[in-house]
C-alpha cells in the first residue's frame, strides 16, 4: 500500500519478488502493478476528498455544533403497568439544512463515527451517541484541535459528563422507576456521580441558546 508520502517502493519490491518466484513474465506483472497503482491512487484520492481539514471542523463546530447532556423520561405504554424510566443521555450533534449534507458527510468520514439522518422539516442531522465513540474519538479530537469560542467551556463540562457516564456504564442508577423492575445489576451508581451530572447539566444550560428546566428532577432520589 501507499504511504502518506506517495512511496510505492515496498509494493514494487513485492512484485519483483513475485516475478522471480512464479516465473511470470515481466510485461504481465508490469500491467498488474499499473492497475494496482491506479486503483490505490484513485481510492486514496476519493478518501482525501471526503475528509475535511481538522481545523475546519473545529471552527465549524464552534458555530454549529452541540454538546448535549439530557435527562430523558421514557414511558413504556406498551408494557405492563406502563413503567417509566428516567436516564441520562449524552450526545454530540450538528444540524444543518438538507442541502448541506455533503459537509456533514465530510465531518462523519473524518471523525469516523456517528450517523446522519434527515427529518421531514428539511434538516439533516449528524449525531454521535455511542459512549465509546464519544470518549475515544470525539473528545480526543477536540482536545487536539481545540474550540476557540465560548463553546470550549461547554465542551469541558460535557467531557466530564461523558467520563462519568462511561465509568458508570452498565450500572443501575438510583433514579426511581415505576412498574416492572429492570434486570438486576450488581454495580450501582455512586450518588455523588448522579448529583454531579445534575450540576453539569445545569451549568451547560448557560451555553445553550434555548432550554428548559427538567420537570422530573424530583423523581431522582436525593
Amino acid at each position: 500500500m501507499e504511504n502518506r508520502s506517495g512511496n510505492w517502493k515496498p509494493a514494487r519490491g513485492r512484485f519483483r519478488e513475485c516475478r522471480k518466484k512464479t516465473g511470470v513474465s515481466s510485461p504481465i506483472l508490469s500491467i498488474l502493478f499499473k492497475v494496482f497503482h491506479f486503483y490505490c491512487s484513485t481510492l486514496y484520492a476519493i478518501i482525501s476528498i471526503m475528509r475535511l481539514p481538522e481545523d475546519y471542523i473545529a471552527g465549524f463546530v464552534d458555530g454549529e455544533g452541540c454538546f448535549a447532556l439530557n435527562l430523558i423520561r421514557e414511558v413504556k405504554h406498551h408494557r405492563k403497568n406502563t413503567p417509566v424510566y428516567i436516564y441520562w443521555n449524552v450526545e454530540f450533534a450538528i444540524e444543518l439544512r438538507k442541502d448541506d449534507i455533503d459537509v456533514l458527510n465530510g465531518i462523519k468520514d473524518t471523525l469516523e463515527c456517528g450517523n446522519i439522518s434527515v427529518n421531514r422539516q428539511g434538516s439533516v442531522r449528524y449525531a454521535v451517541n455511542d459512549i465509546n465513540d464519544l470518549l475515544y474519538k470525539i473528545i480526543p479530537f477536540f482536545e487536539k484541535y481545540p474550540l476557540r469560542a465560548k463553546k470550549r467551556f461547554d465542551f469541558q463540562l460535557w467531557k466530564e459528563a461523558v467520563e462519568i457516564l462511561y465509568e458508570n456504564k452498565g450500572a443501575k442508577t438510583n433514579i426511581r422507576t415505576t412498574g416492572n423492575r429492570r434486570g438486576s445489576r450488581r454495580r450501582v451508581w455512586n450518588r455523588k456521580d448522579l448529583q454531579r451530572l445534575q450540576q453539569l447539566g445545569t451549568a451547560m444550560k448557560e451555553y445553550k441558546s434555548k432550554g428548559s428546566a427538567w420537570k422530573w428532577l424530583g423523581e431522582i432520589e436525593k
